[in-house]
């Protein structure tokens, strides 16, 4: 087994020792030719893999802080781990007219990990000057042959390293055998995501267009809704105030999205990635508006006396005795959805980022989830809404004073930042650093794809939330629950995005979580990646409170309130489970399920918007005769 030690580069004379600032790889991890591992505090020396040291992390001899000195050993990586069984190596041999021996330079793809690294400048440099795309021929150019100082690079997947080696100079052109790597079904494919975007984002249109705009011009108007929401009013009609309700909704929508979905769509799309985010969300506010509209307007009171609502309620109530099979399929989907996108894989990020951040081992965070997810779950929607009134606003702007610190600390690039949003969002993005390029449509691809999964409108569920609220006005509940979206993404992932650019580690290459804990680190060094660490904690988990409420009242819908506890008690079983296990498959499923979810959703909201924008119009005119009446009663009393 080869073992290549990594050293701390040559210091400056006057510098004897220097401190390790944080590792970008762990052991296991895949590292890439030129990739920066870490940075040296003094004299900001970045310490980058030597070739041929590409292959996979063994040991980090020395860990965060430790203090170092000149060509000390700090790290060792196995350079056979960049072997791959999809393909054999692709070594390069002499053509037959070449005379001189040539160095055994070699690339290989390293086989596809959701921990895997990203090409170095040289190797993303060449593969796209080549129209090499992630799981395409190794190679240096299109007639095959490679010459003096040419980069050989292949990728085995989209998310893997890509390795490359450097021919000698000196050494004649010679002839590289072709080699194929494929890349596996990661699930993540745009081209499946499509069809659904199209379909949300133009049901969000329809919706504006027929509402006249007015999500968007009562935006305002929104905010002083939620002020006025937090008393629960009359107990008959609901069981939390609408400010709990919001929150609940909010609890399972601000999530793990907001931190490193924001990361990724940013990562693949550039800066322009934010500013449609940004017009999905505007566009989001009148699906999320109508969803609730419907859902309070439709609600049923259960055996239990509490009343319960969301798309299910609005099929089988709305449209009638023969779309009951839509709303039942929605209703299947959900339940089930829930233990995927809203349980097990939020229990297994969250055990996985306390690992990381502080080496808690990942059945210790299990146990520990079970406990508290129990102490909430099983007290029902009151003790959900309870605990999501406090705790939701809590844990935003905490995590809104973190990036502020950031944005203070880089206040000077904040204008810059906004110039690269909005130029980008129009103008592609040349490929820089690590980060491949970018044209318009993909920015606009992910910045709409993340903001639709970011912010749920489409999906329905936030009015399963908002018809527990204490409300006798469907469109009063339908303008608070609006303003989820806004918060959601406006605010929160907004802030995440600055944070990225205005750092500078948007082009670094790195993804997710992990891009985001990079800002976060250039800023606060040595404390941000903590700081991430809770939030994703944090958000996560009151992710697995939402949906828990989610997916009981569709289980509800299908076989009645006997459910309830048997329900509580499962979904409080299977968060252990998630922290503990690989999901790769998990999260595949839950995508498809959360799909499927949208559809019965949206032929509702579609088939039923007329009632939409009559019950809507019919507020504004009470609360305009209302006002006249205010006004002529102020200018009587004055006079």
């Amino acid at each position: 087994m080869a073992i290549v030690e990594v050293k701390v580069p040559q210091l400056s004379e006057s510098v004897a020792e220097a401190t390790l600032m944080t590792w970008k790889k762990k052991p296991g991890e895949i590292v890439a030719i030129d990739e920066i591992l870490i940075e040296v505090e003094t004299d900001k020396v970045v310490l980058e893999v030597p070739a041929p040291a590409a292959g996979v992390m063994a040991e980090l001899v020395e860990g965060d802080g430790a203090t170092v000195a000149s060509e000390q050993v700090i790290a060792r990586i196995d350079t056979d781990g960049a072997s791959t069984a999809a393909a054999p190596a692709a070594q390069v041999t002499p053509a037959p007219q070449a005379t001189t021996a040539v160095s055994a330079a070699t690339t290989s793809a390293p086989a596809a990990s959701s921990k895997a690294g990203v090409a170095s400048p040289a190797a993303a440099k060449h593969m796209a000057d080549n129209g090499m795309a992630p799981g395409s021929v190794a190679g240096t150019g299109k007639d095959g042959r490679v010459t003096k100082g040419d980069v050989l690079a292949a990728a085995a997947a989209p998310k893997a390293a890509v390795t490359s080696a450097v021919i000698p100079t000196g050494v004649p052109k010679a002839a590289l055998p072709q080699v194929q790597t494929v890349a596996p079904d990661l699930g993540d494919r745009p081209e499946q995501r499509v069809p659904m975007i199209v379909l949300i984002l133009g049901t969000g249109l329809y919706l504006q267009f027929r509402l006249g705009f007015m999500p968007i011009r009562k935006i305002v108007y929104g905010f002083k809704m939620i002020g006025q929401s937090r008393s629960k009013g009359d107990a008959k009609d609901g069981e939390i105030s609408p400010f709990a309700a919001l929150m609940t909704a909010l609890s399972a929508t601000v999530g793990t999205g907001n931190i490193a979905g924001v990361a990724a769509a940013i990562s693949i799309g550039g800066p322009g990635a934010l500013f449609w985010m940004w017009m999905t969300a505007m566009v989001g506010m009148a699906t999320k508006y109508a969803e609730v509209v419907l859902a309070v307007k439709y609600r049923e009171v259960d055996d239990h006396g509490e009343h319960v609502g969301g798309p299910m309620y609005a099929i089988k109530n709305g449209l009638g005795k023969n779309w009951r099979w839509l709303g039942t399929s929605f209703a299947v989907f959900g339940g089930l959805a829930g233990f995927g996108i809203g349980n097990m894989v939020q229990s297994n990020g969250i055990a996985s980022a306390v690992h990381n951040a502080f080496g808690v081992e990942t059945w210790i965070t299990g146990l520990v989830l079970v406990v508290l997810t129990g102490a909430v779950v099983l007290g029902g929607i009151k003790r959900i809404g309870a605990v999501a009134e406090k705790l939701v606003p809590a844990m935003c702007i905490g995590y809104i004073l973190c990036v502020a610190v950031i944005l203070v600390l880089f206040a000077d690039r904040i204008p810059d930042a906004f110039g690269l949003i909005f130029h980008h969002a129009f103008n592609p993005v040349a490929a820089s650093g690590g980060f491949l390029g970018a044209g318009v449509m993909l920015a606009m691809q992910k910045g709409v794809a993340r903001g639709i999964f970011s912010n749920e409108a489409g999906l329905g569920t936030a009015g399963i939330a908002q018809a527990a609220g204490a409300t006798r006005d469907p469109v009063f509940s339908g303008l608070i629950g609006m303003m989820g979206t806004f918060i959601d993404t406006i605010i929160v992932c907004t802030m995440t995005g600055l944070a990225i650019v205005v750092t500078g580690v948007w082009d670094s290459g790195q993804t997710g979580a992990v891009l985001s804990a990079s800002a976060f680190e250039a800023a606060m060094p040595g404390v941000g990646k903590y700081l991430l660490a809770v939030s994703l904690a944090i958000f996560a988990f009151t992710t697995i409170l939402g949906w828990a409420f989610y997916s009981e009242k569709c289980w509800e819908f299908l076989f009645g309130t006997v459910t309830e506890k048997p329900f509580r008690l499962l979904w409080t079983l299977a968060v252990f489970p998630g922290a503990v296990l690989s999901l790769d498959f998990a999260w595949l499923v839950a995508d498809t399920l959360n799909a499927l979810m949208a559809i019965p959703n949206l032929i509702s909201l579609l088939v039923l918007s007329p009632v939409i924008v009559s019950l809507t119009r019919e507020y504004f005119a009470k609360e305009k005769a209302a006002n006249s009446v205010g006004a002529v009663s102020a200018s009587a009393s004055r006079s």
